[in-house]
C-alpha cells in the first residue's frame, strides 16, 4: 500500500475540512457516514485558536497600515483566517493509507496519526497544530491537519507570515544548500519531503506491508509543471466545493431579498388599491365636490408613481448584483410578479 502525508500547497479548506457547507451538493461525501467523522474542534473554536494566538499579530499589522496611510490593507480577522488568498491562514496537511481498494481498520489508523503529531511536535518545536479531522464519510479514510508555522521574533514572538525562517529555525534546511532558495530550492521543499518520509515510517513500524517507492508524478523526469499539477489537484477539489458554497449562498440571498422586495410591493399595492377604491366610493356621493375629487386622485396617482419608482429603483439594485447565471429563472419570477401587479 501506498501512504499519504501531503502539504496542501493552498493551505486549509477551513469549510470543507469541518464540514459546515451544504453536503447534499458534495457527491463524494457519504452523509449516513457522519456521524463516523471525529473533529478537535469546531470552526468556530478553530476561528478563537487563531484569534487567540495570532490575533494580536493581525491588529498590529493594521494599525502599521493606517499609519502608513494604506487603509486598503487592513484585513478582518476572519478574512485573515478565511479568505483562501491569505499569507496567515492555516496549512494543511492531508495523511492516508492506501486507496478505496485498499486500506487498514481505523484504529490502526488512528494509532498512526497520533504518533505522527507527537513526532511533528517532537521535531518541529514551533509548529502549532490548530485541528485535526478524521473523514471516514469519503472513500477512503483520510485525516486533515490543520497547522501553522510561526516563526520566533527578536522579542520572543510567535508570528505568521514567513514560513522559511520559521522552518530554518527549526533545522530544516533547503534540499540544496549550496544553491540559493528558490521556489524548488526552499525549505518547505524539505519540509514536505521529510513529513512523507515521517509518516511511512510510522506505519512500516506496524507491520504494514508499505510501498515506500516514489510515485510516478514525483519522479525527476517529470516536468515541474506536471509536478505541481499533479499536487493541486486535491486543493483544487477543495476550492471547487467553496465555490459552489458561495454561489448557494448568493442564490439563497437573491431569494430572501426578491422576497421582500415582492412582500414590499404587495402591500404598496394594498395601499394604493384601497386608496382607489376610497376615491370611487367617494365620487359616487360627492361628484359635486370636483376639487376634492381632483386632490385625492392626484393624490392616488402621485402614490402610485412613488410606488413604481421605488420598486424600480430596489429592483435594479438587487439584479445589478446578481452575477450567477442560476439566478436568471429566478430574476424572471420576480419581474414577471411585478409585471402582472395591478398598477
Amino acid at each position: 500500500m501506498k501512504v499519504t502525508a501531503a502539504r496542501c500547497r493552498t493551505g486549509a479548506s477551513i469549510i470543507h475540512n469541518t464540514r459546515e457547507f451544504d453536503l447534499s451538493k458534495a457527491d463524494h461525501i457519504d452523509e449516513k457516514r457522519q456521524d463516523l467523522n471525529y473533529h478537535l474542534r469546531s470552526k468556530d473554536e478553530e476561528f478563537f485558536h487563531f484569534k487567540e494566538h495570532y490575533g494580536k499579530q493581525i491588529e498590529e499589522l493594521n494599525e502599521r497600515a493606517i499609519e502608513a496611510r494604506h487603509p486598503e490593507r487592513v484585513k478582518t480577522l476572519e478574512h485573515a483566517f478565511f479568505d483562501k488568498k491569505s499569507k496567515y491562514k492555516p496549512e494543511e496537511i492531508v495523511l492516508q493509507i492506501g486507496n478505496k481498494n485498499e486500506t487498514v481498520p481505523d484504529p490502526i489508523f488512528r494509532q498512526a496519526v497520533h504518533q505522527f503529531i507527537d513526532k511533528l511536535k517532537e521535531q518541529y518545536p514551533q509548529l502549532d497544530i490548530s485541528n485535526v479531522h478524521y473523514h471516514l464519510d469519503e472513500a477512503t479514510p483520510h485525516c486533515h491537519l490543520d497547522f501553522y508555522l510561526p516563526y520566533k521574533d527578536e522579542n520572543g514572538n510567535f508570528l505568521l507570515g514567513n514560513k522559511t525562517l520559521a522552518l530554518t529555525q527549526m533545522g530544516v534546511e533547503r534540499p540544496d544548500p549550496d544553491k540559493e532558495i528558490s521556489r524548488y530550492n526552499c525549505p518547505l521543499m524539505s519540509f514536505s519531503q521529510q513529513i512523507r518520509e515521517l509518516f511511512g515510517e510510522i506505519c512500516q513500524s506496524k507491520h504494514l506491508n508499505i510501498d515506500m517507492t516514489p510515485s510516478e508524478r514525483s519522479k525527476e523526469h517529470l516536468s515541474k509543471e506536471h509536478y505541481i499539477l499533479s499536487q493541486e489537484v486535491q486543493n483544487l477539489k477543495h476550492e471547487l466545493i467553496d465555490l459552489e458554497i458561495k454561489k448557494n449562498q448568493q442564490i439563497q440571498n437573491f431569494k430572501e431579498e426578491a422576497a421582500s422586495l415582492l412582500s414590499r410591493a404587495n402591500n404598496l399595492e394594498k395601499q394604493l388599491l384601497d386608496e382607489k377604491g376610497f376615491i370611487e366610493r367617494f365620487m359616487e356621493k360627492n361628484d359635486t365636490d370636483e376639487a376634492f375629487r381632483q386632490s385625492r386622485y392626484t393624490a392616488f396617482q402621485n402614490g402610485r408613481e412613488l410606488f413604481r419608482d421605488d420598486l424600480r429603483v430596489q429592483g435594479k439594485k438587487l439584479f445589478r448584483e446578481v452575477t450567477i447565471p442560476e439566478l436568471a429563472q429566478e430574476r424572471q419570477k420576480v419581474v414577471q410578479q411585478v409585471h402582472h401587479m395591478h398598477m
